[in-house]
């Protein structure tokens, strides 16, 4: 069934890069697989992972990274907010590691990652650098960010991650970015569909990559048969709240 009884999960992503075919890189969604750690069976994971560099870095690096933080997330038993940090800590290892190889060259790659993790109808988000969500839905827009934007990943072994949690069901919009605009700090997007969401986030200066997951009420109950969450791709498209420790 779907991760939260009374809703389906329609998904969409959207940016600026050329290939229409596939979603922006550093955007990924995920349902747990079949070989999840215990107590990851019944979670799915969204999540923005934007690199800094004084060099371009390939996409194909981006999602490299990205795809790394799912593995490490949905490998790692325990709390939902142990497995969160797990997932930006073991790309945070990754970053160190390759900066130290390229030292002698000047190169440093810094990290922004926003994970979202689904259980039920509670979200977990982390959070590690400039990355910022946000959940609309109930009379008002939630946004999550931390305080300070200038702990990234891959500067030291110590990862600055920050931590929220909300609940979600039909009617709530959830949006991630790793790299948002300044123009976005206030966006409001309560009361909007996805589509109507990226609309709106499109024609603010500065637009980049977001994914979008609209939680909507069941259309004939989409289940897996095994009980793990389910998650509709739509495809790619070309009240502040404090950070606190979630147990």
């Amino acid at each position: 069934m779907s991760p939260i009884a009374d809703a389906e999960i329609h998904l969409s992503f959207f940016g600026t890069e050329a290939d229409a075919s596939a979603p922006p890189s550093g955007l990924l969604a995920r349902a747990a697989p079949r070989r999840a750690a215990r107590s990851r069976e019944r979670d799915a994971l969204f999540l923005a992972l934007s690199l800094n560099s004084h060099a371009p870095v390939p996409p194909e690096r981006v999602n490299e990274l990205a795809e790394l933080a799912a593995d490490a997330f949905f490998g790692s038993p325990g709390s939902v907010t142990s497995a969160l940090r797990e997932a930006l800590a073991t790309v945070n290892a990754r970053l160190l590691q390759t900066n130290l190889r390229g030292v002698a060259a000047g190169q440093h790659t810094q990290g922004s990652l926003i994970c979202a993790a689904l259980r039920g109808p509670d979200l977990y988000v982390a959070t590690c650098g400039p990355a910022t969500g946000w959940v609309a839905g109930g009379g008002g827009t939630l946004r999550f960010a931390a305080e300070s934007r200038g702990h990234a990943l891959g500067v030291s072994q110590a990862v600055a991650v920050q931590y929220f949690h909300t609940q979600v069901g039909p009617g709530h919009l959830l949006a991630l970015c790793a790299a948002p605009p300044p123009e976005w700090e206030t966006a409001d997007l309560t009361g909007l569909s996805a589509t109507a969401a990226q609309e709106k986030l499109n024609r603010l200066p500065g637009s980049h990559a977001a994914v979008l997951v609209e939680f909507a009420p069941p259309e004939g109950g989409r289940e897996t048969g095994d009980g793990r969450p389910t998650i509709e791709d739509r495809g790619p498209k070309t009240e502040d709240r404090r950070p606190k420790t979630v147990d």
